[in-house]
């Protein structure tokens, strides 16, 4: 969950006498170069540990070769959580659809005795030839797929990509976390080179969220960009559902980070499943 963050931003003299051009680019394409630190608050090794703790629970083994269990995320953004993997040893690949992500996502793994390997593709685009042991696609990714068949094309995907035995860890963000904290709602971010205002606004018949980015960053001077980004809020039912279908088991649906079962006022929810 994104907090509620206001903060000042003076335009220079060059926006104040001049109209500035606006374009509506790609999701992921200029936000990526500030995507960092609109971040900074989510504690990624926190999340790490707590994704190792739940598969550990749930019989999956780690020794002191840790590339003997290949991993796969999905939807990696700019690779914090895959780098965060790799610090401890394991052998990750990790894509994302946006070319920029993926470009940060590189470029801070520049150094690493045993980086992630980053590509670009998206959910649907996955046909791995290699099996992993574990895959995992988080941070509300899989809310990007915008219809069920979509979804659960995906989910079937995750399955042949995973050897028997291996699990697969996501989340989702909830209805009520959208009515909460992101409908009609606006939130301005600034930072020494880059302003942003985000609109956001939930349809409750379609159950569609839709956030609308507008970017002024130093690197184009002069120039306003727009990305608009839809996600769509799915039930726990309907999850279980698409899970079942796929033929995966369902060992766990936690609240957050909690291990506790999700209720009505849960904002993200963890499910993990096993191939069989």
């Amino acid at each position: 969950m994104l907090q509620k963050l206001r903060k000042s931003y003076k335009p220079d003299q060059s926006e104040q006498t001049q109209e500035i051009e606006s374009n509506l680019v790609d999701s992921y394409s200029v936000l990526a170069e500030i995507y960092d630190e609109l971040m900074c608050h989510v504690d990624y090794q926190l999340w790490v540990h707590y994704a190792l703790e739940i598969l550990g629970d749930h019989g999956l083994e780690f020794g002191y070769d840790n590339a003997a269990s290949p991993f796969l995320e999905c939807g990696c953004g700019t690779g914090t959580f895959a780098l965060n993997l790799a610090f401890l040893g394991f052998d990750v690949s990790a894509f994302d659809a946006s070319d920029s992500m993926i470009e940060i996502a590189k470029s801070k793994s520049v150094g690493l005795e045993r980086p992630p390997k980053f590509s670009t593709m998206r959910f649907l685009e996955l046909n791995e030839v290699e099996r992993f042991k574990v895959a995992f696609c988080l941070y509300d990714s899989v809310n990007y797929l915008l219809n069920i068949d979509d979804l659960q094309l995906f989910f079937d995907k995750v399955k042949n990509a995973l050897i028997p035995g291996g699990m697969f860890l996501f989340d989702i963000c909830t209805i009520f976390n959208s009515q909460r904290y992101f409908s009609n709602r606006s939130q301005i971010e600034s930072g020494p080179d880059f302003w942003s205002e985000r609109q956001m606004h939930y349809n409750s018949k379609t159950r569609v969220q839709e956030n609308k980015f507008s970017i002024k960053v130093d690197t184009h001077p002069g120039k306003m960009f727009t990305e608009v980004h839809q996600q769509k809020l799915y039930t726990v039912r309907e999850i279980k559902k698409l899970i079942s279908r796929t033929g995966l088991d369902l060992l766990e649906v936690t609240d957050g980070y909690t291990r506790k079962p999700p209720n009505r006022q849960s904002l993200r929810i963890h499910f993990l499943c096993r191939k069989r």
